[in-house]
């Protein structure tokens, strides 16, 4: 079996498979594993790290909490635990209560005015997720005829039917965690409300929210030392074909096209890189195709600054701004010598 991918999902399903005794083959197109679980490294002080992917593992992603116990890994509570959220907007701080944010001068409507960002977003967000309770949470899920509306608008179009002003949105936006990519005009409202409505939602945050210690690279880092034998780094596959017979997978080794037959292959690449992949002699259905093709993913950037010292004094302080960074929060340290620094 070849598994094109070397991210989380590929080194579980070889994980599995090898422990049953097949011969499986994991080819990933990077020099490291883990995908989108991604630790930089460099160029930060010696000790220093940041998460440029996955941050945080919550008692509900219950595969991923399966095989860190299973491979030993070891959990610290997640910086987004007990966040202290701010905001500066027009030049000016400002905390999360009515009378500190009447102070930017924004311009809300009256009932805002009276709210404190949580209110708002309960009243914004959570009320929604209530009303079309249990559905939206449902194990089993599916689109129900309450639940269909949304899918049909965007995040800013509900927000706005809900009686949120543009102010509001902009102040509340950074507790939208999955949302960071500026897509609320284009998401799914649905999407979104599925996952406001989770365990997964950052209003929901509590002490059982963890992250890697060490840095998220040590889960996928685990994976490949039991695998390190079926992980082959640089090769970039290029195409996937099957027949009656057999499946294969082509790809670049040192510049080289080669290759190989399986009797199964797992793509378990993103659709934005499976895109870039020959599938079309992978007799995969025209659905499957089309979802590959129109998957939207959302855009994000993180940038981090390195500091000499720690020159704020707040912990876990995170600020919501109207500047085009947007969301700006403390990265604690990763250094017990070291005091600290930022994440826009």
């Amino acid at each position: 079996m070849v598994a094109v991918g070397a991210g989380l999902s590929g080194l579980a399903i070889a994980h599995e498979l090898t422990q049953r005794g097949s011969d499986v083959t994991v080819l990933e197109a990077s020099e490291r594993p883990g995908g989108r679980a991604y630790t930089l490294r460099a160029p930060f002080a010696e000790g220093l790290y940041a998460e440029a992917g996955a941050m945080t593992v919550t008692p509900y992603c219950h595969y991923a909490m399966h095989y860190i116990r299973e491979l030993g890994v070891e959990l610290e509570t997640s910086d987004l635990v007990d966040t202290d959220f701010s905001h500066f907007f027009g030049g000016r701080f400002a905390g999360t209560d009515p009378a500190s944010l009447n102070r930017l001068g924004l311009p809300m409507n009256d009932e805002e005015r009276r709210m404190s960002t949580d209110e708002m977003v309960d009243r914004y967000v959570q009320a929604i997720c209530r009303e079309i309770q249990p559905e939206i949470t449902a194990p089993e899920w599916r689109v129900t005829e309450r639940m269909a509306p949304y899918d049909l608008r965007s995040v800013h179009q509900v927000l706005r039917e809900q009686g949120a002003s543009d102010a509001a949105i902009d102040l509340i936006e950074p507790y939208f965690l999955e949302m960071r990519g500026g897509d609320l005009k284009s998401a799914s409202a649905l999407a979104w409300l599925r996952h406001e409505a989770s365990p997964h939602s950052l209003v929901k945050a509590d002490p059982r929210w963890s992250k890697i210690k060490g840095g998220t690279d040590q889960f996928p880092r685990a994976f490949a030392e039991r695998l390190k034998d079926h992980i082959h780094y640089r090769r970039t596959v290029v195409r996937v074909e099957q027949d009656d017979t057999a499946a294969r997978v082509t790809f670049t080794d040192q510049g080289r096209l080669q290759t190989m037959e399986a009797d199964r292959v797992v793509l378990t690449v993103p659709f934005s890189v499976a895109r870039h992949i020959d599938l079309s002699d992978a007799r995969f259905s025209d659905a499957k195709h089309d979802a590959i093709r129109r998957l939207k993913y959302s855009s994000i950037v993180r940038v981090y600054l390195q500091m000499r010292w720690k020159f704020w004094k707040d912990a876990n302080a995170s600020y919501s701004t109207d500047l085009r960074v947007r969301w700006v929060r403390d990265a604690p340290p990763t250094r017990r010598d070291h005091d600290g620094s930022w994440s826009a």
